[in-house]
């Protein structure tokens, strides 16, 4: 794997660019003048929301920019063998008025194609190059997965996030994979299951649901309450769920997760959280379809178990959107620290197979009678939850009842209640 480290800076009517070649020590600087490509500030939102823009004009343009007369870019990428990553450091010069950030750097083609069909991957750096960064230990056991779907009463569009998680699981049957469920939706109850495992044995945290930006700027995501009511979670939210014990990847599967604003003044969320601990954060420039993000979790879930590097897998992923044309698939972004894009997990062949953690109930009586499903098994009952919680939290009840026929879900409904309740 090669890295070529591209930092960009706007000076006035012009973008100051070092680089450093693979194999080279030292930087070579260009200017480069901003006015040949400020038209494709923002293309993201004005395009995709009235047209399908031309990809593949749009990349050539930005690629030729970079290139310049030198031709320095196209020395690498023609005699690229392998993955490249293109390890493009716009943060120092997050400003008002900088959008160089919010450019779609992975649609960026030369006279051979997208540079992401040969695995030559843009990613987006958070801190600078700069400091000793060895990169993270790869685990030698398999990949361990957390998966939380957000979707509180009364939030449009619904989701069919439970196909996704089928899907997904369908898709990694046979790969060393195990693909855990936080069933609630609720940051609170994130962080009592984040907490009763041992530090890094999660090696990504999926996140799917809704999110935007608000009015002043501030990106967030929509979670749940413990009843099911809509709660805004922003970048110190997550940070006090995860406190310094962040994930290898997490992966926030929804809208705008990985688009600033404010003229590239404030980071996306996913950068936010970059800045704030976490490694490698995956997130959308813009709205994106059901069908999309689930094929994209689909395709990269089943790379990394492989023992694939991040960046590797974000390329198939690439490369698979657009063989099904998934027509935003360039706005999918990964902001990570420098070095953070290499493998999760040794390759399949070399996986120790890791003993699960049972769940804190298994069963609903004290002499384990009543078995109960685990938090892996036991989907598709929220609502039922968050109704009985809603009514048992009322003062005027002094219970509920559950009813139905045997093998529905009632013990474990129960089992699941009492949990949230903080009994034992």
């Amino acid at each position: 794997m090669q890295s070529l480290y591209i930092e960009l800076k706007s000076d006035g009517d012009f973008a100051q660019l070092r680089y450093r070649l693979p194999g080279k020590l030292e930087y070579e600087t260009k200017s480069l003048r901003l006015a040949e490509i400020e038209d494709l500030y923002g293309f993201a939102d004005r395009d995709f929301e009235t047209r399908l823009p031309d990809l593949g004009a749009i990349g050539k343009r930005l690629f030729l920019w970079l290139d310049g007369d030198g031709r320095w870019l196209s020395r690498v990428t023609e005699s690229a063998r392998g993955l490249v990553v293109l390890a493009i450091d716009t943060s120092v010069s997050l400003g008002v008025g900088n959008e160089l950030a919010g450019l779609p750097w992975e649609a960026m083609q030369d006279s051979k194609g997208f540079l992401v069909n040969r695995c030559i991957v843009p990613v987006r750096v958070v801190g600078g190059f700069g400091g000793d960064n060895p990169p993270p230990a790869v685990s030698q056991y398999r990949l361990q997965t957390l998966f939380m779907a957000t979707e509180p009463e009364g939030v449009e569009p619904r989701l069919d996030f439970e196909g996704e998680e089928s899907r997904i699981l369908a898709a990694t049957q046979d790969l060393p994979i195990e693909l855990r469920v936080e069933e609630s939706g609720c940051l609170s109850e994130l962080t009592s299951l984040w907490r009763r495992f041992p530090e890094d044995y999660f090696h990504v945290f999926h996140l799917t649901g809704h999110a935007s930006i608000r009015d002043n700027n501030q990106p967030y995501f929509i979670t749940e309450s413990l009843t099911g009511d809509r709660v805004d979670a922003t970048v110190d939210d997550f940070d006090r769920v995860f406190q310094l014990r962040y994930p290898r990847l997490m992966f926030l599967s929804g809208c705008r997760t990985g688009q600033s604003s404010n003229g590239g003044a404030v980071p996306s969320l996913a950068a936010s959280l970059v800045d704030q601990g976490a490694t490698a954060v995956l997130g959308w420039a813009r709205p994106v379809s059901d069908t999309g993000a689930t094929q994209a979790a689909t395709e990269l879930y089943r790379s990394l178990a492989q023992g694939l590097t991040i960046a590797e897998a974000l390329g198939l992923t690439y490369q698979a959107l657009i063989r099904d044309g998934v027509k935003d698939w360039c706005l999918l972004r990964l902001y990570a620290r420098v070095e953070a894009w290499g493998a999760l997990v040794l390759p399949s062949g070399d996986v120790v197979t890791q003993p699960r953690k049972e769940a804190k109930f298994r069963f609903l009586d004290r002499q384990e009678r009543i078995r109960v499903a685990g938090a892996d098994e036991f989907v598709g009952r929220r609502r039922y939850l968050q109704r009985g919680l809603r009514e048992l939290k009322s003062s005027q009840n002094l219970g509920i009842w559950l009813h139905g026929i045997g093998g529905v879900g009632k013990s474990t409904i129960s089992c699941r209640l009492l949990d949230r309740l903080g009994a034992s």
